[in-house]
């Protein structure tokens, strides 16, 4: 198998971490949004957030609500009792090496 191009990691962050936080199972607000700590969190490691103040919400950020709808589309999580979860897909722990 070919090595993968350099910097690969740099462009799939953003769903890495998204997998990572579906892996946690923590629970969704009730308007169905990931916790405000979560989105603050995500929004300071990926530098999508350029205003005075934090983001109240995922509807604040629409680079995580396509994200979020990417993640979705693709069969790698689903929204399931108040949480978002990983699939067989998304569960990297059932990918082979």
């Amino acid at each position: 198998m070919p090595d993968a191009p350099a910097r690969i990691r740099d462009h799939f962050l953003p769903l890495l971490r998204f997998l990572e936080i579906g892996a946690t199972n923590r629970p969704l607000t009730q308007a169905g949004y990931l916790p405000p700590g979560i989105v603050r969190q995500l929004v300071g490691e990926l530098g999508w957030w350029h205003w005075d103040k934090q983001p109240r919400s995922e509807a604040d950020v629409p680079q995580i609500t396509t994200l979020r709808e990417f993640a979705n589309e693709a069969g790698l999580t689903r929204t399931g009792r108040g949480r978002v979860v990983l699939t067989k897909i998304g569960n990297c722990s059932s990918c082979s090496s």
